[in-house]
């Protein structure tokens, strides 16, 4: 699903007069679906700034505001999607640590005919990174920060697919544009922490990739993909003037499937070639994979597991870092109206450039209860803790919520 136009999203609501959906929003009479959102809650975070044990931490209560609205819209086999939200956020004992977000994601998919289909996905956020991770991880800088760090991503994904839906095969060309800027902590002026500034992390990004997919069942389909992407920042490195511009190529094999209707997942495993222009920075070419998958043993009992490599460029360092992530979810339906969600998630970060590593195991539990159709209510705790060969940017930090979920 992806976006409209301001202009074809107003025909289209004037279009109808709204009625009230069964599954929650309302249907225009031209089959514009009109979906308010709101997000709500509170949570008590043991450790704002995720400062190190030898600090003093500072605890907190944050109350969240989140309302947003999404419209889908349908025509033949095209579908649209546009949604906004707003992200607000304010601690009772951290005021500094206050935000406010916005979220504008775009998804459109038209098909020409029975071969020819085009994906046109966008999405701007304006969002912020907490103190003590990103740009600001560690005790020194979570410390003299006064708020988050703030940045803004522009994305752009073309995709364009060749192939029929009962077609043996389909290639998929696509085009990739990103920019991303961060509005705060752009000129540090305190010569200790200049080279933190954060205008030193603007980029921009252009890429581009093919993919053959060939379905070898009606439930299995296997796939050759390869992806180029070009990264460009702004500026050259603090202290050494050395170029952080990089190009990565993905060279992938893999495949989909399904069995029984109670599995399925996708698989993606090859190699990655990073090159930096500056001569003097490490480059890598290893593996690197993507996968994921669902188990679900019972009807109202799902098992999840996603996972990723790759060689990516770190907030802070000179040279790629190889990232792992791992995330197991078990959500389990108890009746019509109670759900719990366990969830475990592990990432692990090797910097090439330094000593440096980091890894981060993460476990939440939420309850959930369907109070009414469109209300949910939820209770949640959350542990993270992060490791690090670097002993100030590890921390732990405890998280409990209560939130409600409500569509009209």
């Amino acid at each position: 699903m992806k976006g409209l136009s301001a202009s074809t999203l107003t025909a289209l609501a004037l279009s109808g007069i709204a009625h009230a959906n069964d599954s929650g929003g309302y249907t225009t009479e031209s089959g514009l679906l009109i979906t308010p959102l709101l997000e709500t809650g509170a949570t008590y975070n043991s450790n704002v700034g995720k400062l190190s044990s030898s600090n003093s931490l500072t605890s907190s209560m944050l109350l969240e505001f989140n309302p947003g609205i999404a419209l889908e819209a349908e025509r033949g086999d095209s579908q649209y999607a546009l949604s906004y939200q707003i992200g607000a956020g304010a601690y009772t004992d951290s005021q500094e640590d206050n935000y406010l977000d916005h979220q504008l994601i775009s998804q459109n998919f038209f098909r020409f005919g029975v071969r020819h289909g085009l994906a046109i996905d966008y999405a701007f956020r304006h969002q912020h990174e907490e103190r003590g991770t990103g740009v600001l991880a560690g005790d020194t800088l979570s410390k003299i920060a006064s708020g988050p760090a703030v940045y803004q991503h522009h994305n752009l994904h073309l995709t364009y697919v060749y192939g029929s839906k009962g077609g043996k095969g389909r290639i998929e060309t696509s085009l990739l544009a990103a920019d991303k800027r961060f509005t705060n902590y752009r000129d540090i002026t305190d010569q200790k922490f200049a080279n933190y500034s954060t205008r030193y992390k603007d980029y921009q990004e252009l890429g581009g990739g093919v993919s053959f997919l060939y379905n070898l069942s009606d439930s299995t389909r296997s796939l050759v993909e390869v992806n180029h992407i070009a990264r460009n920042y702004n500026l050259d490195e603090p202290v050494t003037n050395h170029s952080q511009d990089n190009q990565s190529t993905f060279y992938y094999v893999g495949g989909s499937w399904e069995i029984s209707g109670k599995t399925h997942g996708n698989l993606r495993i090859g190699l990655q070639n990073k090159r930096y222009d500056d001569p003097t920075k490490d480059n890598f070419n290893g593996l690197s994979w993507k996968a994921d998958a669902t188990w679900s043993p019972v009807e109202h009992s799902d098992f999840i597991i996603t996972g990723s490599q790759a060689a990516v460029d770190p907030d802070q360092g000179r040279s790629y870092m190889r990232s792992t992530r791992f995330d197991l979810q078990w959500k389990h339906q108890w009746n019509n109206d109670f759900y719990t969600l366990s969830e475990y998630q592990y990432s692990n970060d090797d910097y090439s450039s330094s000593t440096r590593n980091d890894h981060v195991n993460t476990i939440s539990l939420s309850f959930a209860h369907q109070i009414e159709k469109n209300l949910e209510f939820k209770a949640q705790w959350q542990l993270e803790n992060k490791n690090s060969t670097i002993s100030e940017k590890s921390y732990k930090q405890h998280l409990y919520s209560l939130l409600l979920n409500l569509t009209f």
